[in-house]
């Protein structure tokens, strides 16, 4: 009998296991972490990508005179995913627009400031000629707002946290190295 009960126990706790690790899998896929969006981790080969998407478009970018390769990939509705390689070997960071993708549960694109206020967490902004980023404290993530709550902001004087609609919803999350 306790040889009974210690098979059914072991098998019912196989069973659990492979229950969680395809609900683990299945998060994996659209989680962003401190080091990767989805499978596309920070620090891996630049050519790792190739092998997770069918069709990649590969092009240089430019900054201050500087190129460095980037990797875009066209998801479904509109969505991307650009990776970026600063030098040419590893993936320096990745940025999407897809709002599958989420960071604790709460936050991703489409995502309201006031609701990572709401659940304490601490962001900063960064100006520049180029507009405004905005940076998740803590964490190698960044993100931008929409183009007119980012206007709305200047207009207003660019006062953090002042001028700041927090309405405004996230446009595209950023994690970098």
């Amino acid at each position: 009998m306790k040889t009974s009960l210690l098979i059914l126990q072991l098998f019912l706790l196989s069973c659990e296991f492979k229950t969680d690790s395809k609900t683990v899998e299945s998060k994996t896929e659209f989680e962003i972490t401190d080091q990767s969006i989805g499978k596309i981790k920070i620090g891996n080969s630049f050519n790792s990508v190739d092998s997770l998407f069918k069709e990649i478009k590969i092009e240089n970018t430019e900054s201050e005179g500087i190129f460095w390769p980037i990797k875009t990939v066209q998801l479904d509705g509109g969505h991307w995913i650009v990776i970026e390689s600063l030098n040419g070997k590893e993936i320096t960071s990745v940025e999407t627009n897809s709002p599958h993708y989420k960071y604790k549960s709460i936050f991703s694109v489409g995502a309201s400031l006031n609701k990572l206020i709401k659940n304490d967490m601490d962001i900063s902004v960064f100006s520049d000629l180029g507009g405004i980023e905005f940076i998740l404290i803590g964490t190698h993530l960044t993100f931008k707002i929409e183009p007119e709550m980012e206007q709305k902001y200047f207009d207003k004087g660019g006062e953090f946290p002042e001028t700041l609609d927090f309405n405004a919803k996230i446009q595209s999350i950023k994690l970098i190295k």
